[in-house]
Order: C-alpha cells, then structure tokens, then sequence
C-alpha cells in the first residue's frame, strides 16, 4: 500500500497530514529518508513523545546502514541522539531501550558504543519483560 501512495504527488505527506502515519509506511517501504522527513514533522509536532523518537532513530538508523562512510559516522550519532531521548522520555518503551542497548553493544566508541552501559540496558529488558 506504501508503495500505491508514494506515487500520489503527495508522496508519503498523506494519511490527513499525519506525518507519523506518512513516515511508518515510508519506513516499512524502505524509503528511509523520507521517512526521516516525517518523523521529523512528527517529533516536531509532539516532542515529548518516545515512539515518534524512537522511529526517527530507526530510519536514521538505516541511512546510516546504506550510506558512505562519511555520512554514516553523522546518521550513526544522530540514530543514537534519538533513542537515547526515546529512552529518557520513556524508560518502558521496550523497543526503544532494546534498539538503544543493541546500538551500545555494536556501535564503535567513538561513535557512542558503551558495552557496560548496554549490559545494564539487557538487565532493563529483563525487567521490562518481566512487567509485560
């Protein structure tokens, strides 16, 4: 379906200009970047609200995944910038603080990786699970 409404000259902005709506079925189409654009709009629109932060750092996340090495090294610090804010907004967004603890425990130093900060994010998940 995400692929019948990006070719409308609305691309993803429709959905009654709802750019969380617009920039999930750009993320699940694999249009990472135009997904970011409305998950930008969305954490504009709603700043205080964990998932929208969370999913603008799963797509810049991916870009991250599929860019040159310059770009990368910036998309990588900015995916970890947002699920370190997804975490602080909600510490019970289960998906935010596994992608953050995943980040942590791949992710190179210089790039924000911390393998004990990650280990106590795991034990968090325990806990999270556990409450579920």
């Amino acid at each position: 379906m995400a692929a019948l409404l990006a070719l409308s000259p609305l691309g993803y902005g429709w959905a009654f200009d709802n750019p969380l709506a617009a920039g999930i079925a750009a993320y699940n189409d694999g249009d990472y970047r135009a997904a970011a654009d409305r998950f930008t709009e969305a954490v504009t629109a709603a700043p205080q609200d964990s998932m929208r932060h969370h999913w603008l750092g799963k797509s810049y996340g991916r870009i991250a995944e599929h860019s040159n090495w310059f770009v990368s090294m910036s998309y990588a610090k900015k995916t970890l910038q947002q699920f370190r804010t997804a975490v602080a907004l909600d510490a019970d967004n289960y998906e935010a603080v596994r992608d953050l603890a995943d980040y942590l425990e791949s992710a190179p130093r210089f790039l924000g990786g911390d393998k004990q900060e990650a280990a106590r994010l795991k034990q968090q998940l325990e806990r999270l699970r556990g409450d579920q």
